[in-house]
Parts: structure tokens; sequence; C-alpha cells
């Protein structure tokens, strides 16, 4: 099979995989943690997702594993990009289409069906909301000007949308708890 045709049986998750490989190679578990400390922020995913598409990858073809002997501890199989995923890897980066964002957010969805139970619950749950942006937005910062050089520059511009993105969550928080006090 082609790598084109390989590449365009792939779902996101299974090109953020070949993303992560091509970035170096490494175990089942490295690539699940890197991913958690690195994408999951933009494409959250499990590591039996980061096994599953480790297998089929494979078996498509587009990343060869190979066993690696460990002295004191159990061996390990580190996977790396085949010729043919380089490509598909490639052609899916040049393909400027993406999907539509999805956007999950259990407070939103709780403060839609918030006026069932009153202002009072609602103000809680914006409150609640700002707090955990609040939380989170130090560290934001910290990754984006750790990601500040020439080396990271890409993996920087995203985490600069992240940050982007949370400040304007707090400036939403403050401008809808300002919106409920006028409706009292």
């Amino acid at each position: 099979m082609s790598s084109r045709g390989a590449a365009h049986r792939l779902t996101t998750t299974g090109h953020v995989v070949l993303g992560l490989v091509g970035v170096r190679p490494m175990a089942g578990y490295e690539l699940a943690a890197f991913a958690a400390r690195t994408v999951a922020h933009m494409w959250p995913i499990a590591k039996s997702q980061v096994y599953g598409e480790l297998a089929r990858l494979e078996e498509m073809g587009l990343v060869t594993g190979s066993d690696v002997a460990q002295e004191r501890l159990p061996d390990k199989r580190s996977y790396s990009l085949t010729d043919a995923g380089q490509a598909a890897l490639e052609s899916w980066l040049d393909d400027p289409t993406a999907e539509q964002d999805r956007f999950r957010s259990s407070a939103l969805v709780k403060l839609f069906f918030a006026g069932q139970v009153g202002t009072d619950a609602a103000l809680r749950l914006i409150d609640a909301y700002e707090a955990s942006v609040d939380e989170r937005l130090p560290h934001m910062k910290m990754i984006v000007e750790h990601l500040d050089s020439e080396h990271t520059r890409f993996a920087g511009l995203t985490a600069l949308c992240g940050l982007r993105h949370m400040e304007a969550a707090k400036a939403w928080a403050q401008e809808a708890r300002a919106r409920l006090q006028q409706g009292d």
C-alpha cells in the first residue's frame, strides 16, 4: 500500500502518534508520557490509544518496532518511523485542512443548565471555572517562556495559543459574572 493511501486511512489520533514517533524513537510508555506533557493540551490521547495506534501503524508499515534489551528493567519495544511513515506524516502536515475544533467543558455544560437552579449556583460555577483557569495560567505562561527559542518555536506557538485561550476564558468568566450580577 502506498504511504499516501495509508495516510488517508489514519485518524487524527493516528497522525498524532505518527508525529510523536517522528520526534525520536521511543517505547510506547515513553510516547504516552511525552504526549501527556505536550500534545495532550490540544489533543488528549489516552495511553491505551497510543498502544493501539502503534500496533495499527506498525501493521500498516508506517512505524517499525524493535526490541531493546535493558539491564535492570524489562525489555522494551522502541518505535521509529519507516520511510512510508515519514511520507505519511509529511503528507498530513502539508495538508492545510483540519478538523473543526471541538471544545469540551463540563463547567459550560453545567452553566447552560444553571437556569434550572438559579443565579447563585451559576455564580459558583463561574467562580470555580475562573479559579481553575487562574491555577493553570502560571504553568502555561512558564511553558510559553520555556519554549521561546528557535529550536522549539512551533511547540511554543501552540503553547501560546493555549495561553491566549486561557486568558480569554478568564476574561469571559469576569464578563459572565458581571452580567449575571447585573441581572439580580
